[in-house]
Protein backbone atom coordinates (compact mmCIF):
# COMPACT_ATOMS: atom_id res chain seq x y z
CA UNK A 1 0.00 0.00 0.00
CA UNK A 2 2.83 2.26 0.67
CA UNK A 3 4.62 1.69 -2.71
CA UNK A 4 1.65 2.78 -4.22
CA UNK A 5 0.87 6.14 -2.49
CA UNK A 6 4.34 7.25 -3.04
CA UNK A 7 4.19 5.33 -6.78
CA UNK A 8 0.60 7.74 -6.84
CA UNK A 9 2.90 11.05 -5.23
CA UNK A 10 5.61 10.23 -7.68
CA UNK A 11 3.05 10.27 -10.82
CA UNK A 12 1.36 14.04 -9.80
CA UNK A 13 4.75 15.38 -9.46
CA UNK A 14 5.51 13.68 -12.88
CA UNK A 15 2.76 15.50 -14.47
CA UNK A 16 3.57 18.99 -12.97
CA UNK A 17 6.53 18.59 -14.45
CA UNK A 18 5.32 18.12 -18.18
CA UNK A 19 2.83 21.20 -16.79
CA UNK A 20 6.10 22.80 -16.16
CA UNK A 21 8.37 21.98 -19.34
CA UNK A 22 5.10 23.12 -21.56
CA UNK A 23 5.55 26.13 -19.92
CA UNK A 24 9.43 26.77 -20.28
CA UNK A 25 8.60 25.53 -24.24
CA UNK A 26 5.66 28.31 -24.58
CA UNK A 27 8.06 30.98 -22.88
CA UNK A 28 10.67 30.09 -25.27
CA UNK A 29 8.48 30.22 -28.59
CA UNK A 30 6.61 33.32 -27.15
CA UNK A 31 9.52 35.66 -26.46
CA UNK A 32 11.35 34.82 -29.76
CA UNK A 33 7.68 35.58 -32.11
CA UNK A 34 6.30 38.32 -30.30
CA UNK A 35 7.51 41.34 -32.26
CA UNK A 36 9.18 44.28 -30.47
CA UNK A 37 6.78 46.73 -32.04
CA UNK A 38 3.94 44.60 -30.23
CA UNK A 39 5.60 44.60 -27.25
CA UNK A 40 6.08 48.39 -27.03
CA UNK A 41 2.40 48.41 -27.79
CA UNK A 42 1.48 46.48 -25.31
CA UNK A 43 3.45 48.45 -22.90
CA UNK A 44 1.82 51.60 -24.42
CA UNK A 45 -1.88 50.13 -23.11
CA UNK A 46 -0.98 49.07 -20.32
CA UNK A 47 -1.35 45.21 -20.53
CA UNK A 48 -1.25 42.85 -17.43
CA UNK A 49 2.95 41.61 -17.46
CA UNK A 50 3.93 43.75 -20.71
CA UNK A 51 6.69 45.65 -18.74
CA UNK A 52 7.51 41.99 -18.26
CA UNK A 53 7.93 40.99 -21.17
CA UNK A 54 9.86 44.21 -22.18
CA UNK A 55 12.16 42.59 -20.11
CA UNK A 56 12.33 39.53 -21.15
CA UNK A 57 12.42 40.10 -24.60
CA UNK A 58 14.85 42.82 -23.62
CA UNK A 59 17.37 40.09 -22.53
CA UNK A 60 16.24 37.42 -24.66
CA UNK A 61 19.48 35.72 -24.74
CA UNK A 62 19.25 35.20 -21.07
CA UNK A 63 15.74 34.04 -20.57
CA UNK A 64 16.20 31.70 -23.37
CA UNK A 65 19.04 30.16 -21.71
CA UNK A 66 16.71 29.96 -18.17
CA UNK A 67 14.24 28.27 -20.73
CA UNK A 68 16.28 26.05 -22.07
CA UNK A 69 17.33 24.74 -18.56
CA UNK A 70 14.33 24.45 -17.49
CA UNK A 71 13.18 22.19 -19.77
CA UNK A 72 16.41 20.03 -19.62
CA UNK A 73 15.66 19.77 -16.01
CA UNK A 74 12.03 19.16 -16.13
CA UNK A 75 12.71 16.62 -18.69
CA UNK A 76 15.18 14.86 -16.63
CA UNK A 77 13.18 14.68 -13.70
CA UNK A 78 10.15 13.44 -15.54
CA UNK A 79 12.32 10.68 -16.89
CA UNK A 80 13.23 9.90 -12.99
CA UNK A 81 10.30 10.42 -11.56
CA UNK A 82 7.50 8.74 -14.15
CA UNK A 83 8.45 5.47 -15.68
CA UNK A 84 9.09 3.93 -11.83
CA UNK A 85 5.69 5.65 -10.68
CA UNK A 86 3.67 4.21 -14.21
CA UNK A 87 5.40 0.80 -14.21
CA UNK A 88 3.92 0.14 -10.63
CA UNK A 89 0.64 0.55 -11.40
CA UNK A 90 1.38 -1.82 -14.87
CA UNK A 91 2.81 -4.84 -13.52
CA UNK A 92 0.23 -6.00 -11.31
CA UNK A 93 -2.09 -6.35 -14.77
CA UNK A 94 0.93 -8.17 -16.23
CA UNK A 95 1.90 -10.33 -13.74
CA UNK A 96 -0.62 -13.42 -14.23
CA UNK A 97 0.80 -13.19 -17.93
CA UNK A 98 3.97 -13.15 -17.44
CA UNK A 99 7.25 -14.16 -16.14
CA UNK A 100 8.55 -11.99 -13.34
CA UNK A 101 11.59 -11.05 -15.74
CA UNK A 102 9.04 -10.32 -18.75
CA UNK A 103 6.46 -8.58 -16.63
CA UNK A 104 9.42 -6.52 -15.23
CA UNK A 105 11.00 -4.99 -19.06
CA UNK A 106 7.68 -5.07 -20.51
CA UNK A 107 6.36 -2.61 -17.80
CA UNK A 108 9.01 -0.14 -18.14
CA UNK A 109 8.96 -0.20 -21.60
CA UNK A 110 5.09 0.89 -21.92
CA UNK A 111 6.06 3.21 -19.00
CA UNK A 112 8.60 4.82 -21.12
CA UNK A 113 6.30 4.98 -23.95
CA UNK A 114 3.90 6.21 -21.87
CA UNK A 115 6.03 9.10 -20.54
CA UNK A 116 7.09 10.31 -24.31
CA UNK A 117 4.02 10.53 -25.18
CA UNK A 118 3.33 12.84 -22.95
CA UNK A 119 6.33 15.05 -22.85
CA UNK A 120 6.43 15.71 -26.60
CA UNK A 121 2.72 15.80 -26.98
CA UNK A 122 1.50 17.93 -24.09
CA UNK A 123 4.89 19.30 -22.97
CA UNK A 124 6.51 20.42 -26.48
CA UNK A 125 4.22 20.34 -29.14
CA UNK A 126 1.00 21.46 -28.05
CA UNK A 127 2.54 24.35 -26.16
CA UNK A 128 4.94 25.18 -29.01
CA UNK A 129 1.51 25.63 -31.48
CA UNK A 130 -0.04 27.61 -28.62
CA UNK A 131 2.36 29.78 -28.27
CA UNK A 132 3.02 30.31 -31.98
CA UNK A 133 -0.38 31.12 -32.51
CA UNK A 134 -1.01 32.93 -29.84
CA UNK A 135 1.94 34.88 -28.95
CA UNK A 136 1.37 38.17 -26.89
CA UNK A 137 -1.16 35.69 -24.82
CA UNK A 138 1.16 33.18 -24.01
CA UNK A 139 4.15 35.96 -23.29
CA UNK A 140 1.83 37.45 -20.76
CA UNK A 141 1.18 34.83 -18.93
CA UNK A 142 4.19 33.20 -18.58
CA UNK A 143 6.41 36.46 -17.70
CA UNK A 144 5.67 36.29 -14.44
CA UNK A 145 6.97 32.56 -14.03
CA UNK A 146 10.19 33.21 -15.98
CA UNK A 147 10.92 36.49 -14.04
CA UNK A 148 11.03 34.20 -11.19
CA UNK A 149 13.07 31.14 -12.69
CA UNK A 150 15.15 33.79 -14.02
CA UNK A 151 16.13 34.98 -10.59
CA UNK A 152 16.64 31.07 -9.20
CA UNK A 153 18.48 29.77 -11.90
CA UNK A 154 20.87 33.03 -12.36
CA UNK A 155 23.97 31.39 -11.20
CA UNK A 156 23.83 27.99 -13.07
CA UNK A 157 23.00 30.09 -16.57
CA UNK A 158 25.58 32.58 -15.91
CA UNK A 159 28.07 29.67 -15.38
CA UNK A 160 26.61 27.70 -18.39
CA UNK A 161 26.87 30.49 -21.01
CA UNK A 162 30.07 31.80 -19.70
CA UNK A 163 31.41 27.88 -20.17
CA UNK A 164 30.04 27.43 -23.42
CA UNK A 165 31.05 30.98 -24.63
CA UNK A 166 34.78 29.27 -23.55
CA UNK A 167 34.39 26.65 -25.62
CA UNK A 168 33.13 28.20 -28.72
CA UNK A 169 35.90 30.71 -28.75
CA UNK A 170 38.71 28.14 -28.48
CA UNK A 171 37.62 27.19 -31.83
CA UNK A 172 38.04 30.62 -32.95
CA UNK A 173 34.00 31.31 -33.17
CA UNK A 174 32.75 34.49 -31.38
CA UNK A 175 29.59 33.75 -29.57
CA UNK A 176 26.28 34.12 -31.14
CA UNK A 177 23.80 36.05 -29.83
CA UNK A 178 20.43 35.31 -30.24
CA UNK A 179 18.95 38.74 -30.40
CA UNK A 180 21.19 39.57 -33.04
CA UNK A 181 19.39 38.83 -36.22
CA UNK A 182 19.97 40.70 -39.57
CA UNK A 183 17.97 40.08 -43.16
CA UNK A 184 19.43 39.91 -46.99
CA UNK A 185 17.28 42.10 -49.39
CA UNK A 186 15.90 38.74 -50.63
CA UNK A 187 15.21 37.44 -47.32
CA UNK A 188 13.05 41.22 -46.40
CA UNK A 189 11.37 40.42 -49.95
CA UNK A 190 10.16 36.79 -48.78
CA UNK A 191 8.72 38.53 -45.61
CA UNK A 192 6.95 41.79 -47.39
CA UNK A 193 5.51 38.21 -49.91
CA UNK A 194 4.54 36.35 -46.74
CA UNK A 195 2.81 39.21 -45.24
CA UNK A 196 1.09 40.53 -48.16
CA UNK A 197 -0.39 36.73 -48.96
CA UNK A 198 -1.34 36.72 -45.72
CA UNK A 199 -3.57 39.86 -45.43
CA UNK A 200 -1.36 41.71 -43.52
CA UNK A 201 -0.34 44.42 -45.99
CA UNK A 202 -2.66 45.54 -48.83
CA UNK A 203 -2.00 45.04 -52.86
CA UNK A 204 -0.33 48.38 -52.79
CA UNK A 205 1.72 48.55 -50.07
CA UNK A 206 2.85 45.14 -50.77
CA UNK A 207 4.11 47.01 -54.00
CA UNK A 208 5.13 50.23 -52.36
CA UNK A 209 7.57 48.26 -50.03
CA UNK A 210 8.81 46.13 -52.92
CA UNK A 211 9.20 48.67 -55.56
CA UNK A 212 11.98 50.73 -52.65
CA UNK A 213 14.21 47.51 -53.48
CA UNK A 214 14.17 48.44 -56.80
CA UNK A 215 15.36 52.02 -56.54
CA UNK A 216 19.15 51.30 -56.89
CA UNK A 217 18.36 50.03 -60.35
CA UNK A 218 16.44 52.95 -61.29
CA UNK A 219 17.93 55.28 -63.73
CA UNK A 220 16.50 58.76 -62.95
CA UNK A 221 15.01 59.55 -66.57
CA UNK A 222 12.74 56.72 -65.77
CA UNK A 223 11.23 58.53 -63.25
CA UNK A 224 11.64 62.11 -64.21
CA UNK A 225 8.46 63.41 -65.67
CA UNK A 226 8.92 66.41 -68.44
CA UNK A 227 7.94 69.65 -67.30
CA UNK A 228 4.79 71.24 -69.54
Amino acid sequence: MGELVLSGLMLLAALFLVVLNGLFVAAEFAFVRIRSSRVEAMVQEGKVSAGLVKEATGRLDAYLAVCQLGITIASLGLGALGEPAIAVFIEPLLSPLLSEGLVHTLSFAIAFGIITFMHVVFGELAAKSFSIARPEGTSQVVAPFMKFFYYLFFPLTVIFNGTANVFVRAFGIPPASETEESYSEDELRMLVGQSGSQGFLEEDEEARVKAVFELDETVAREIMIPRP
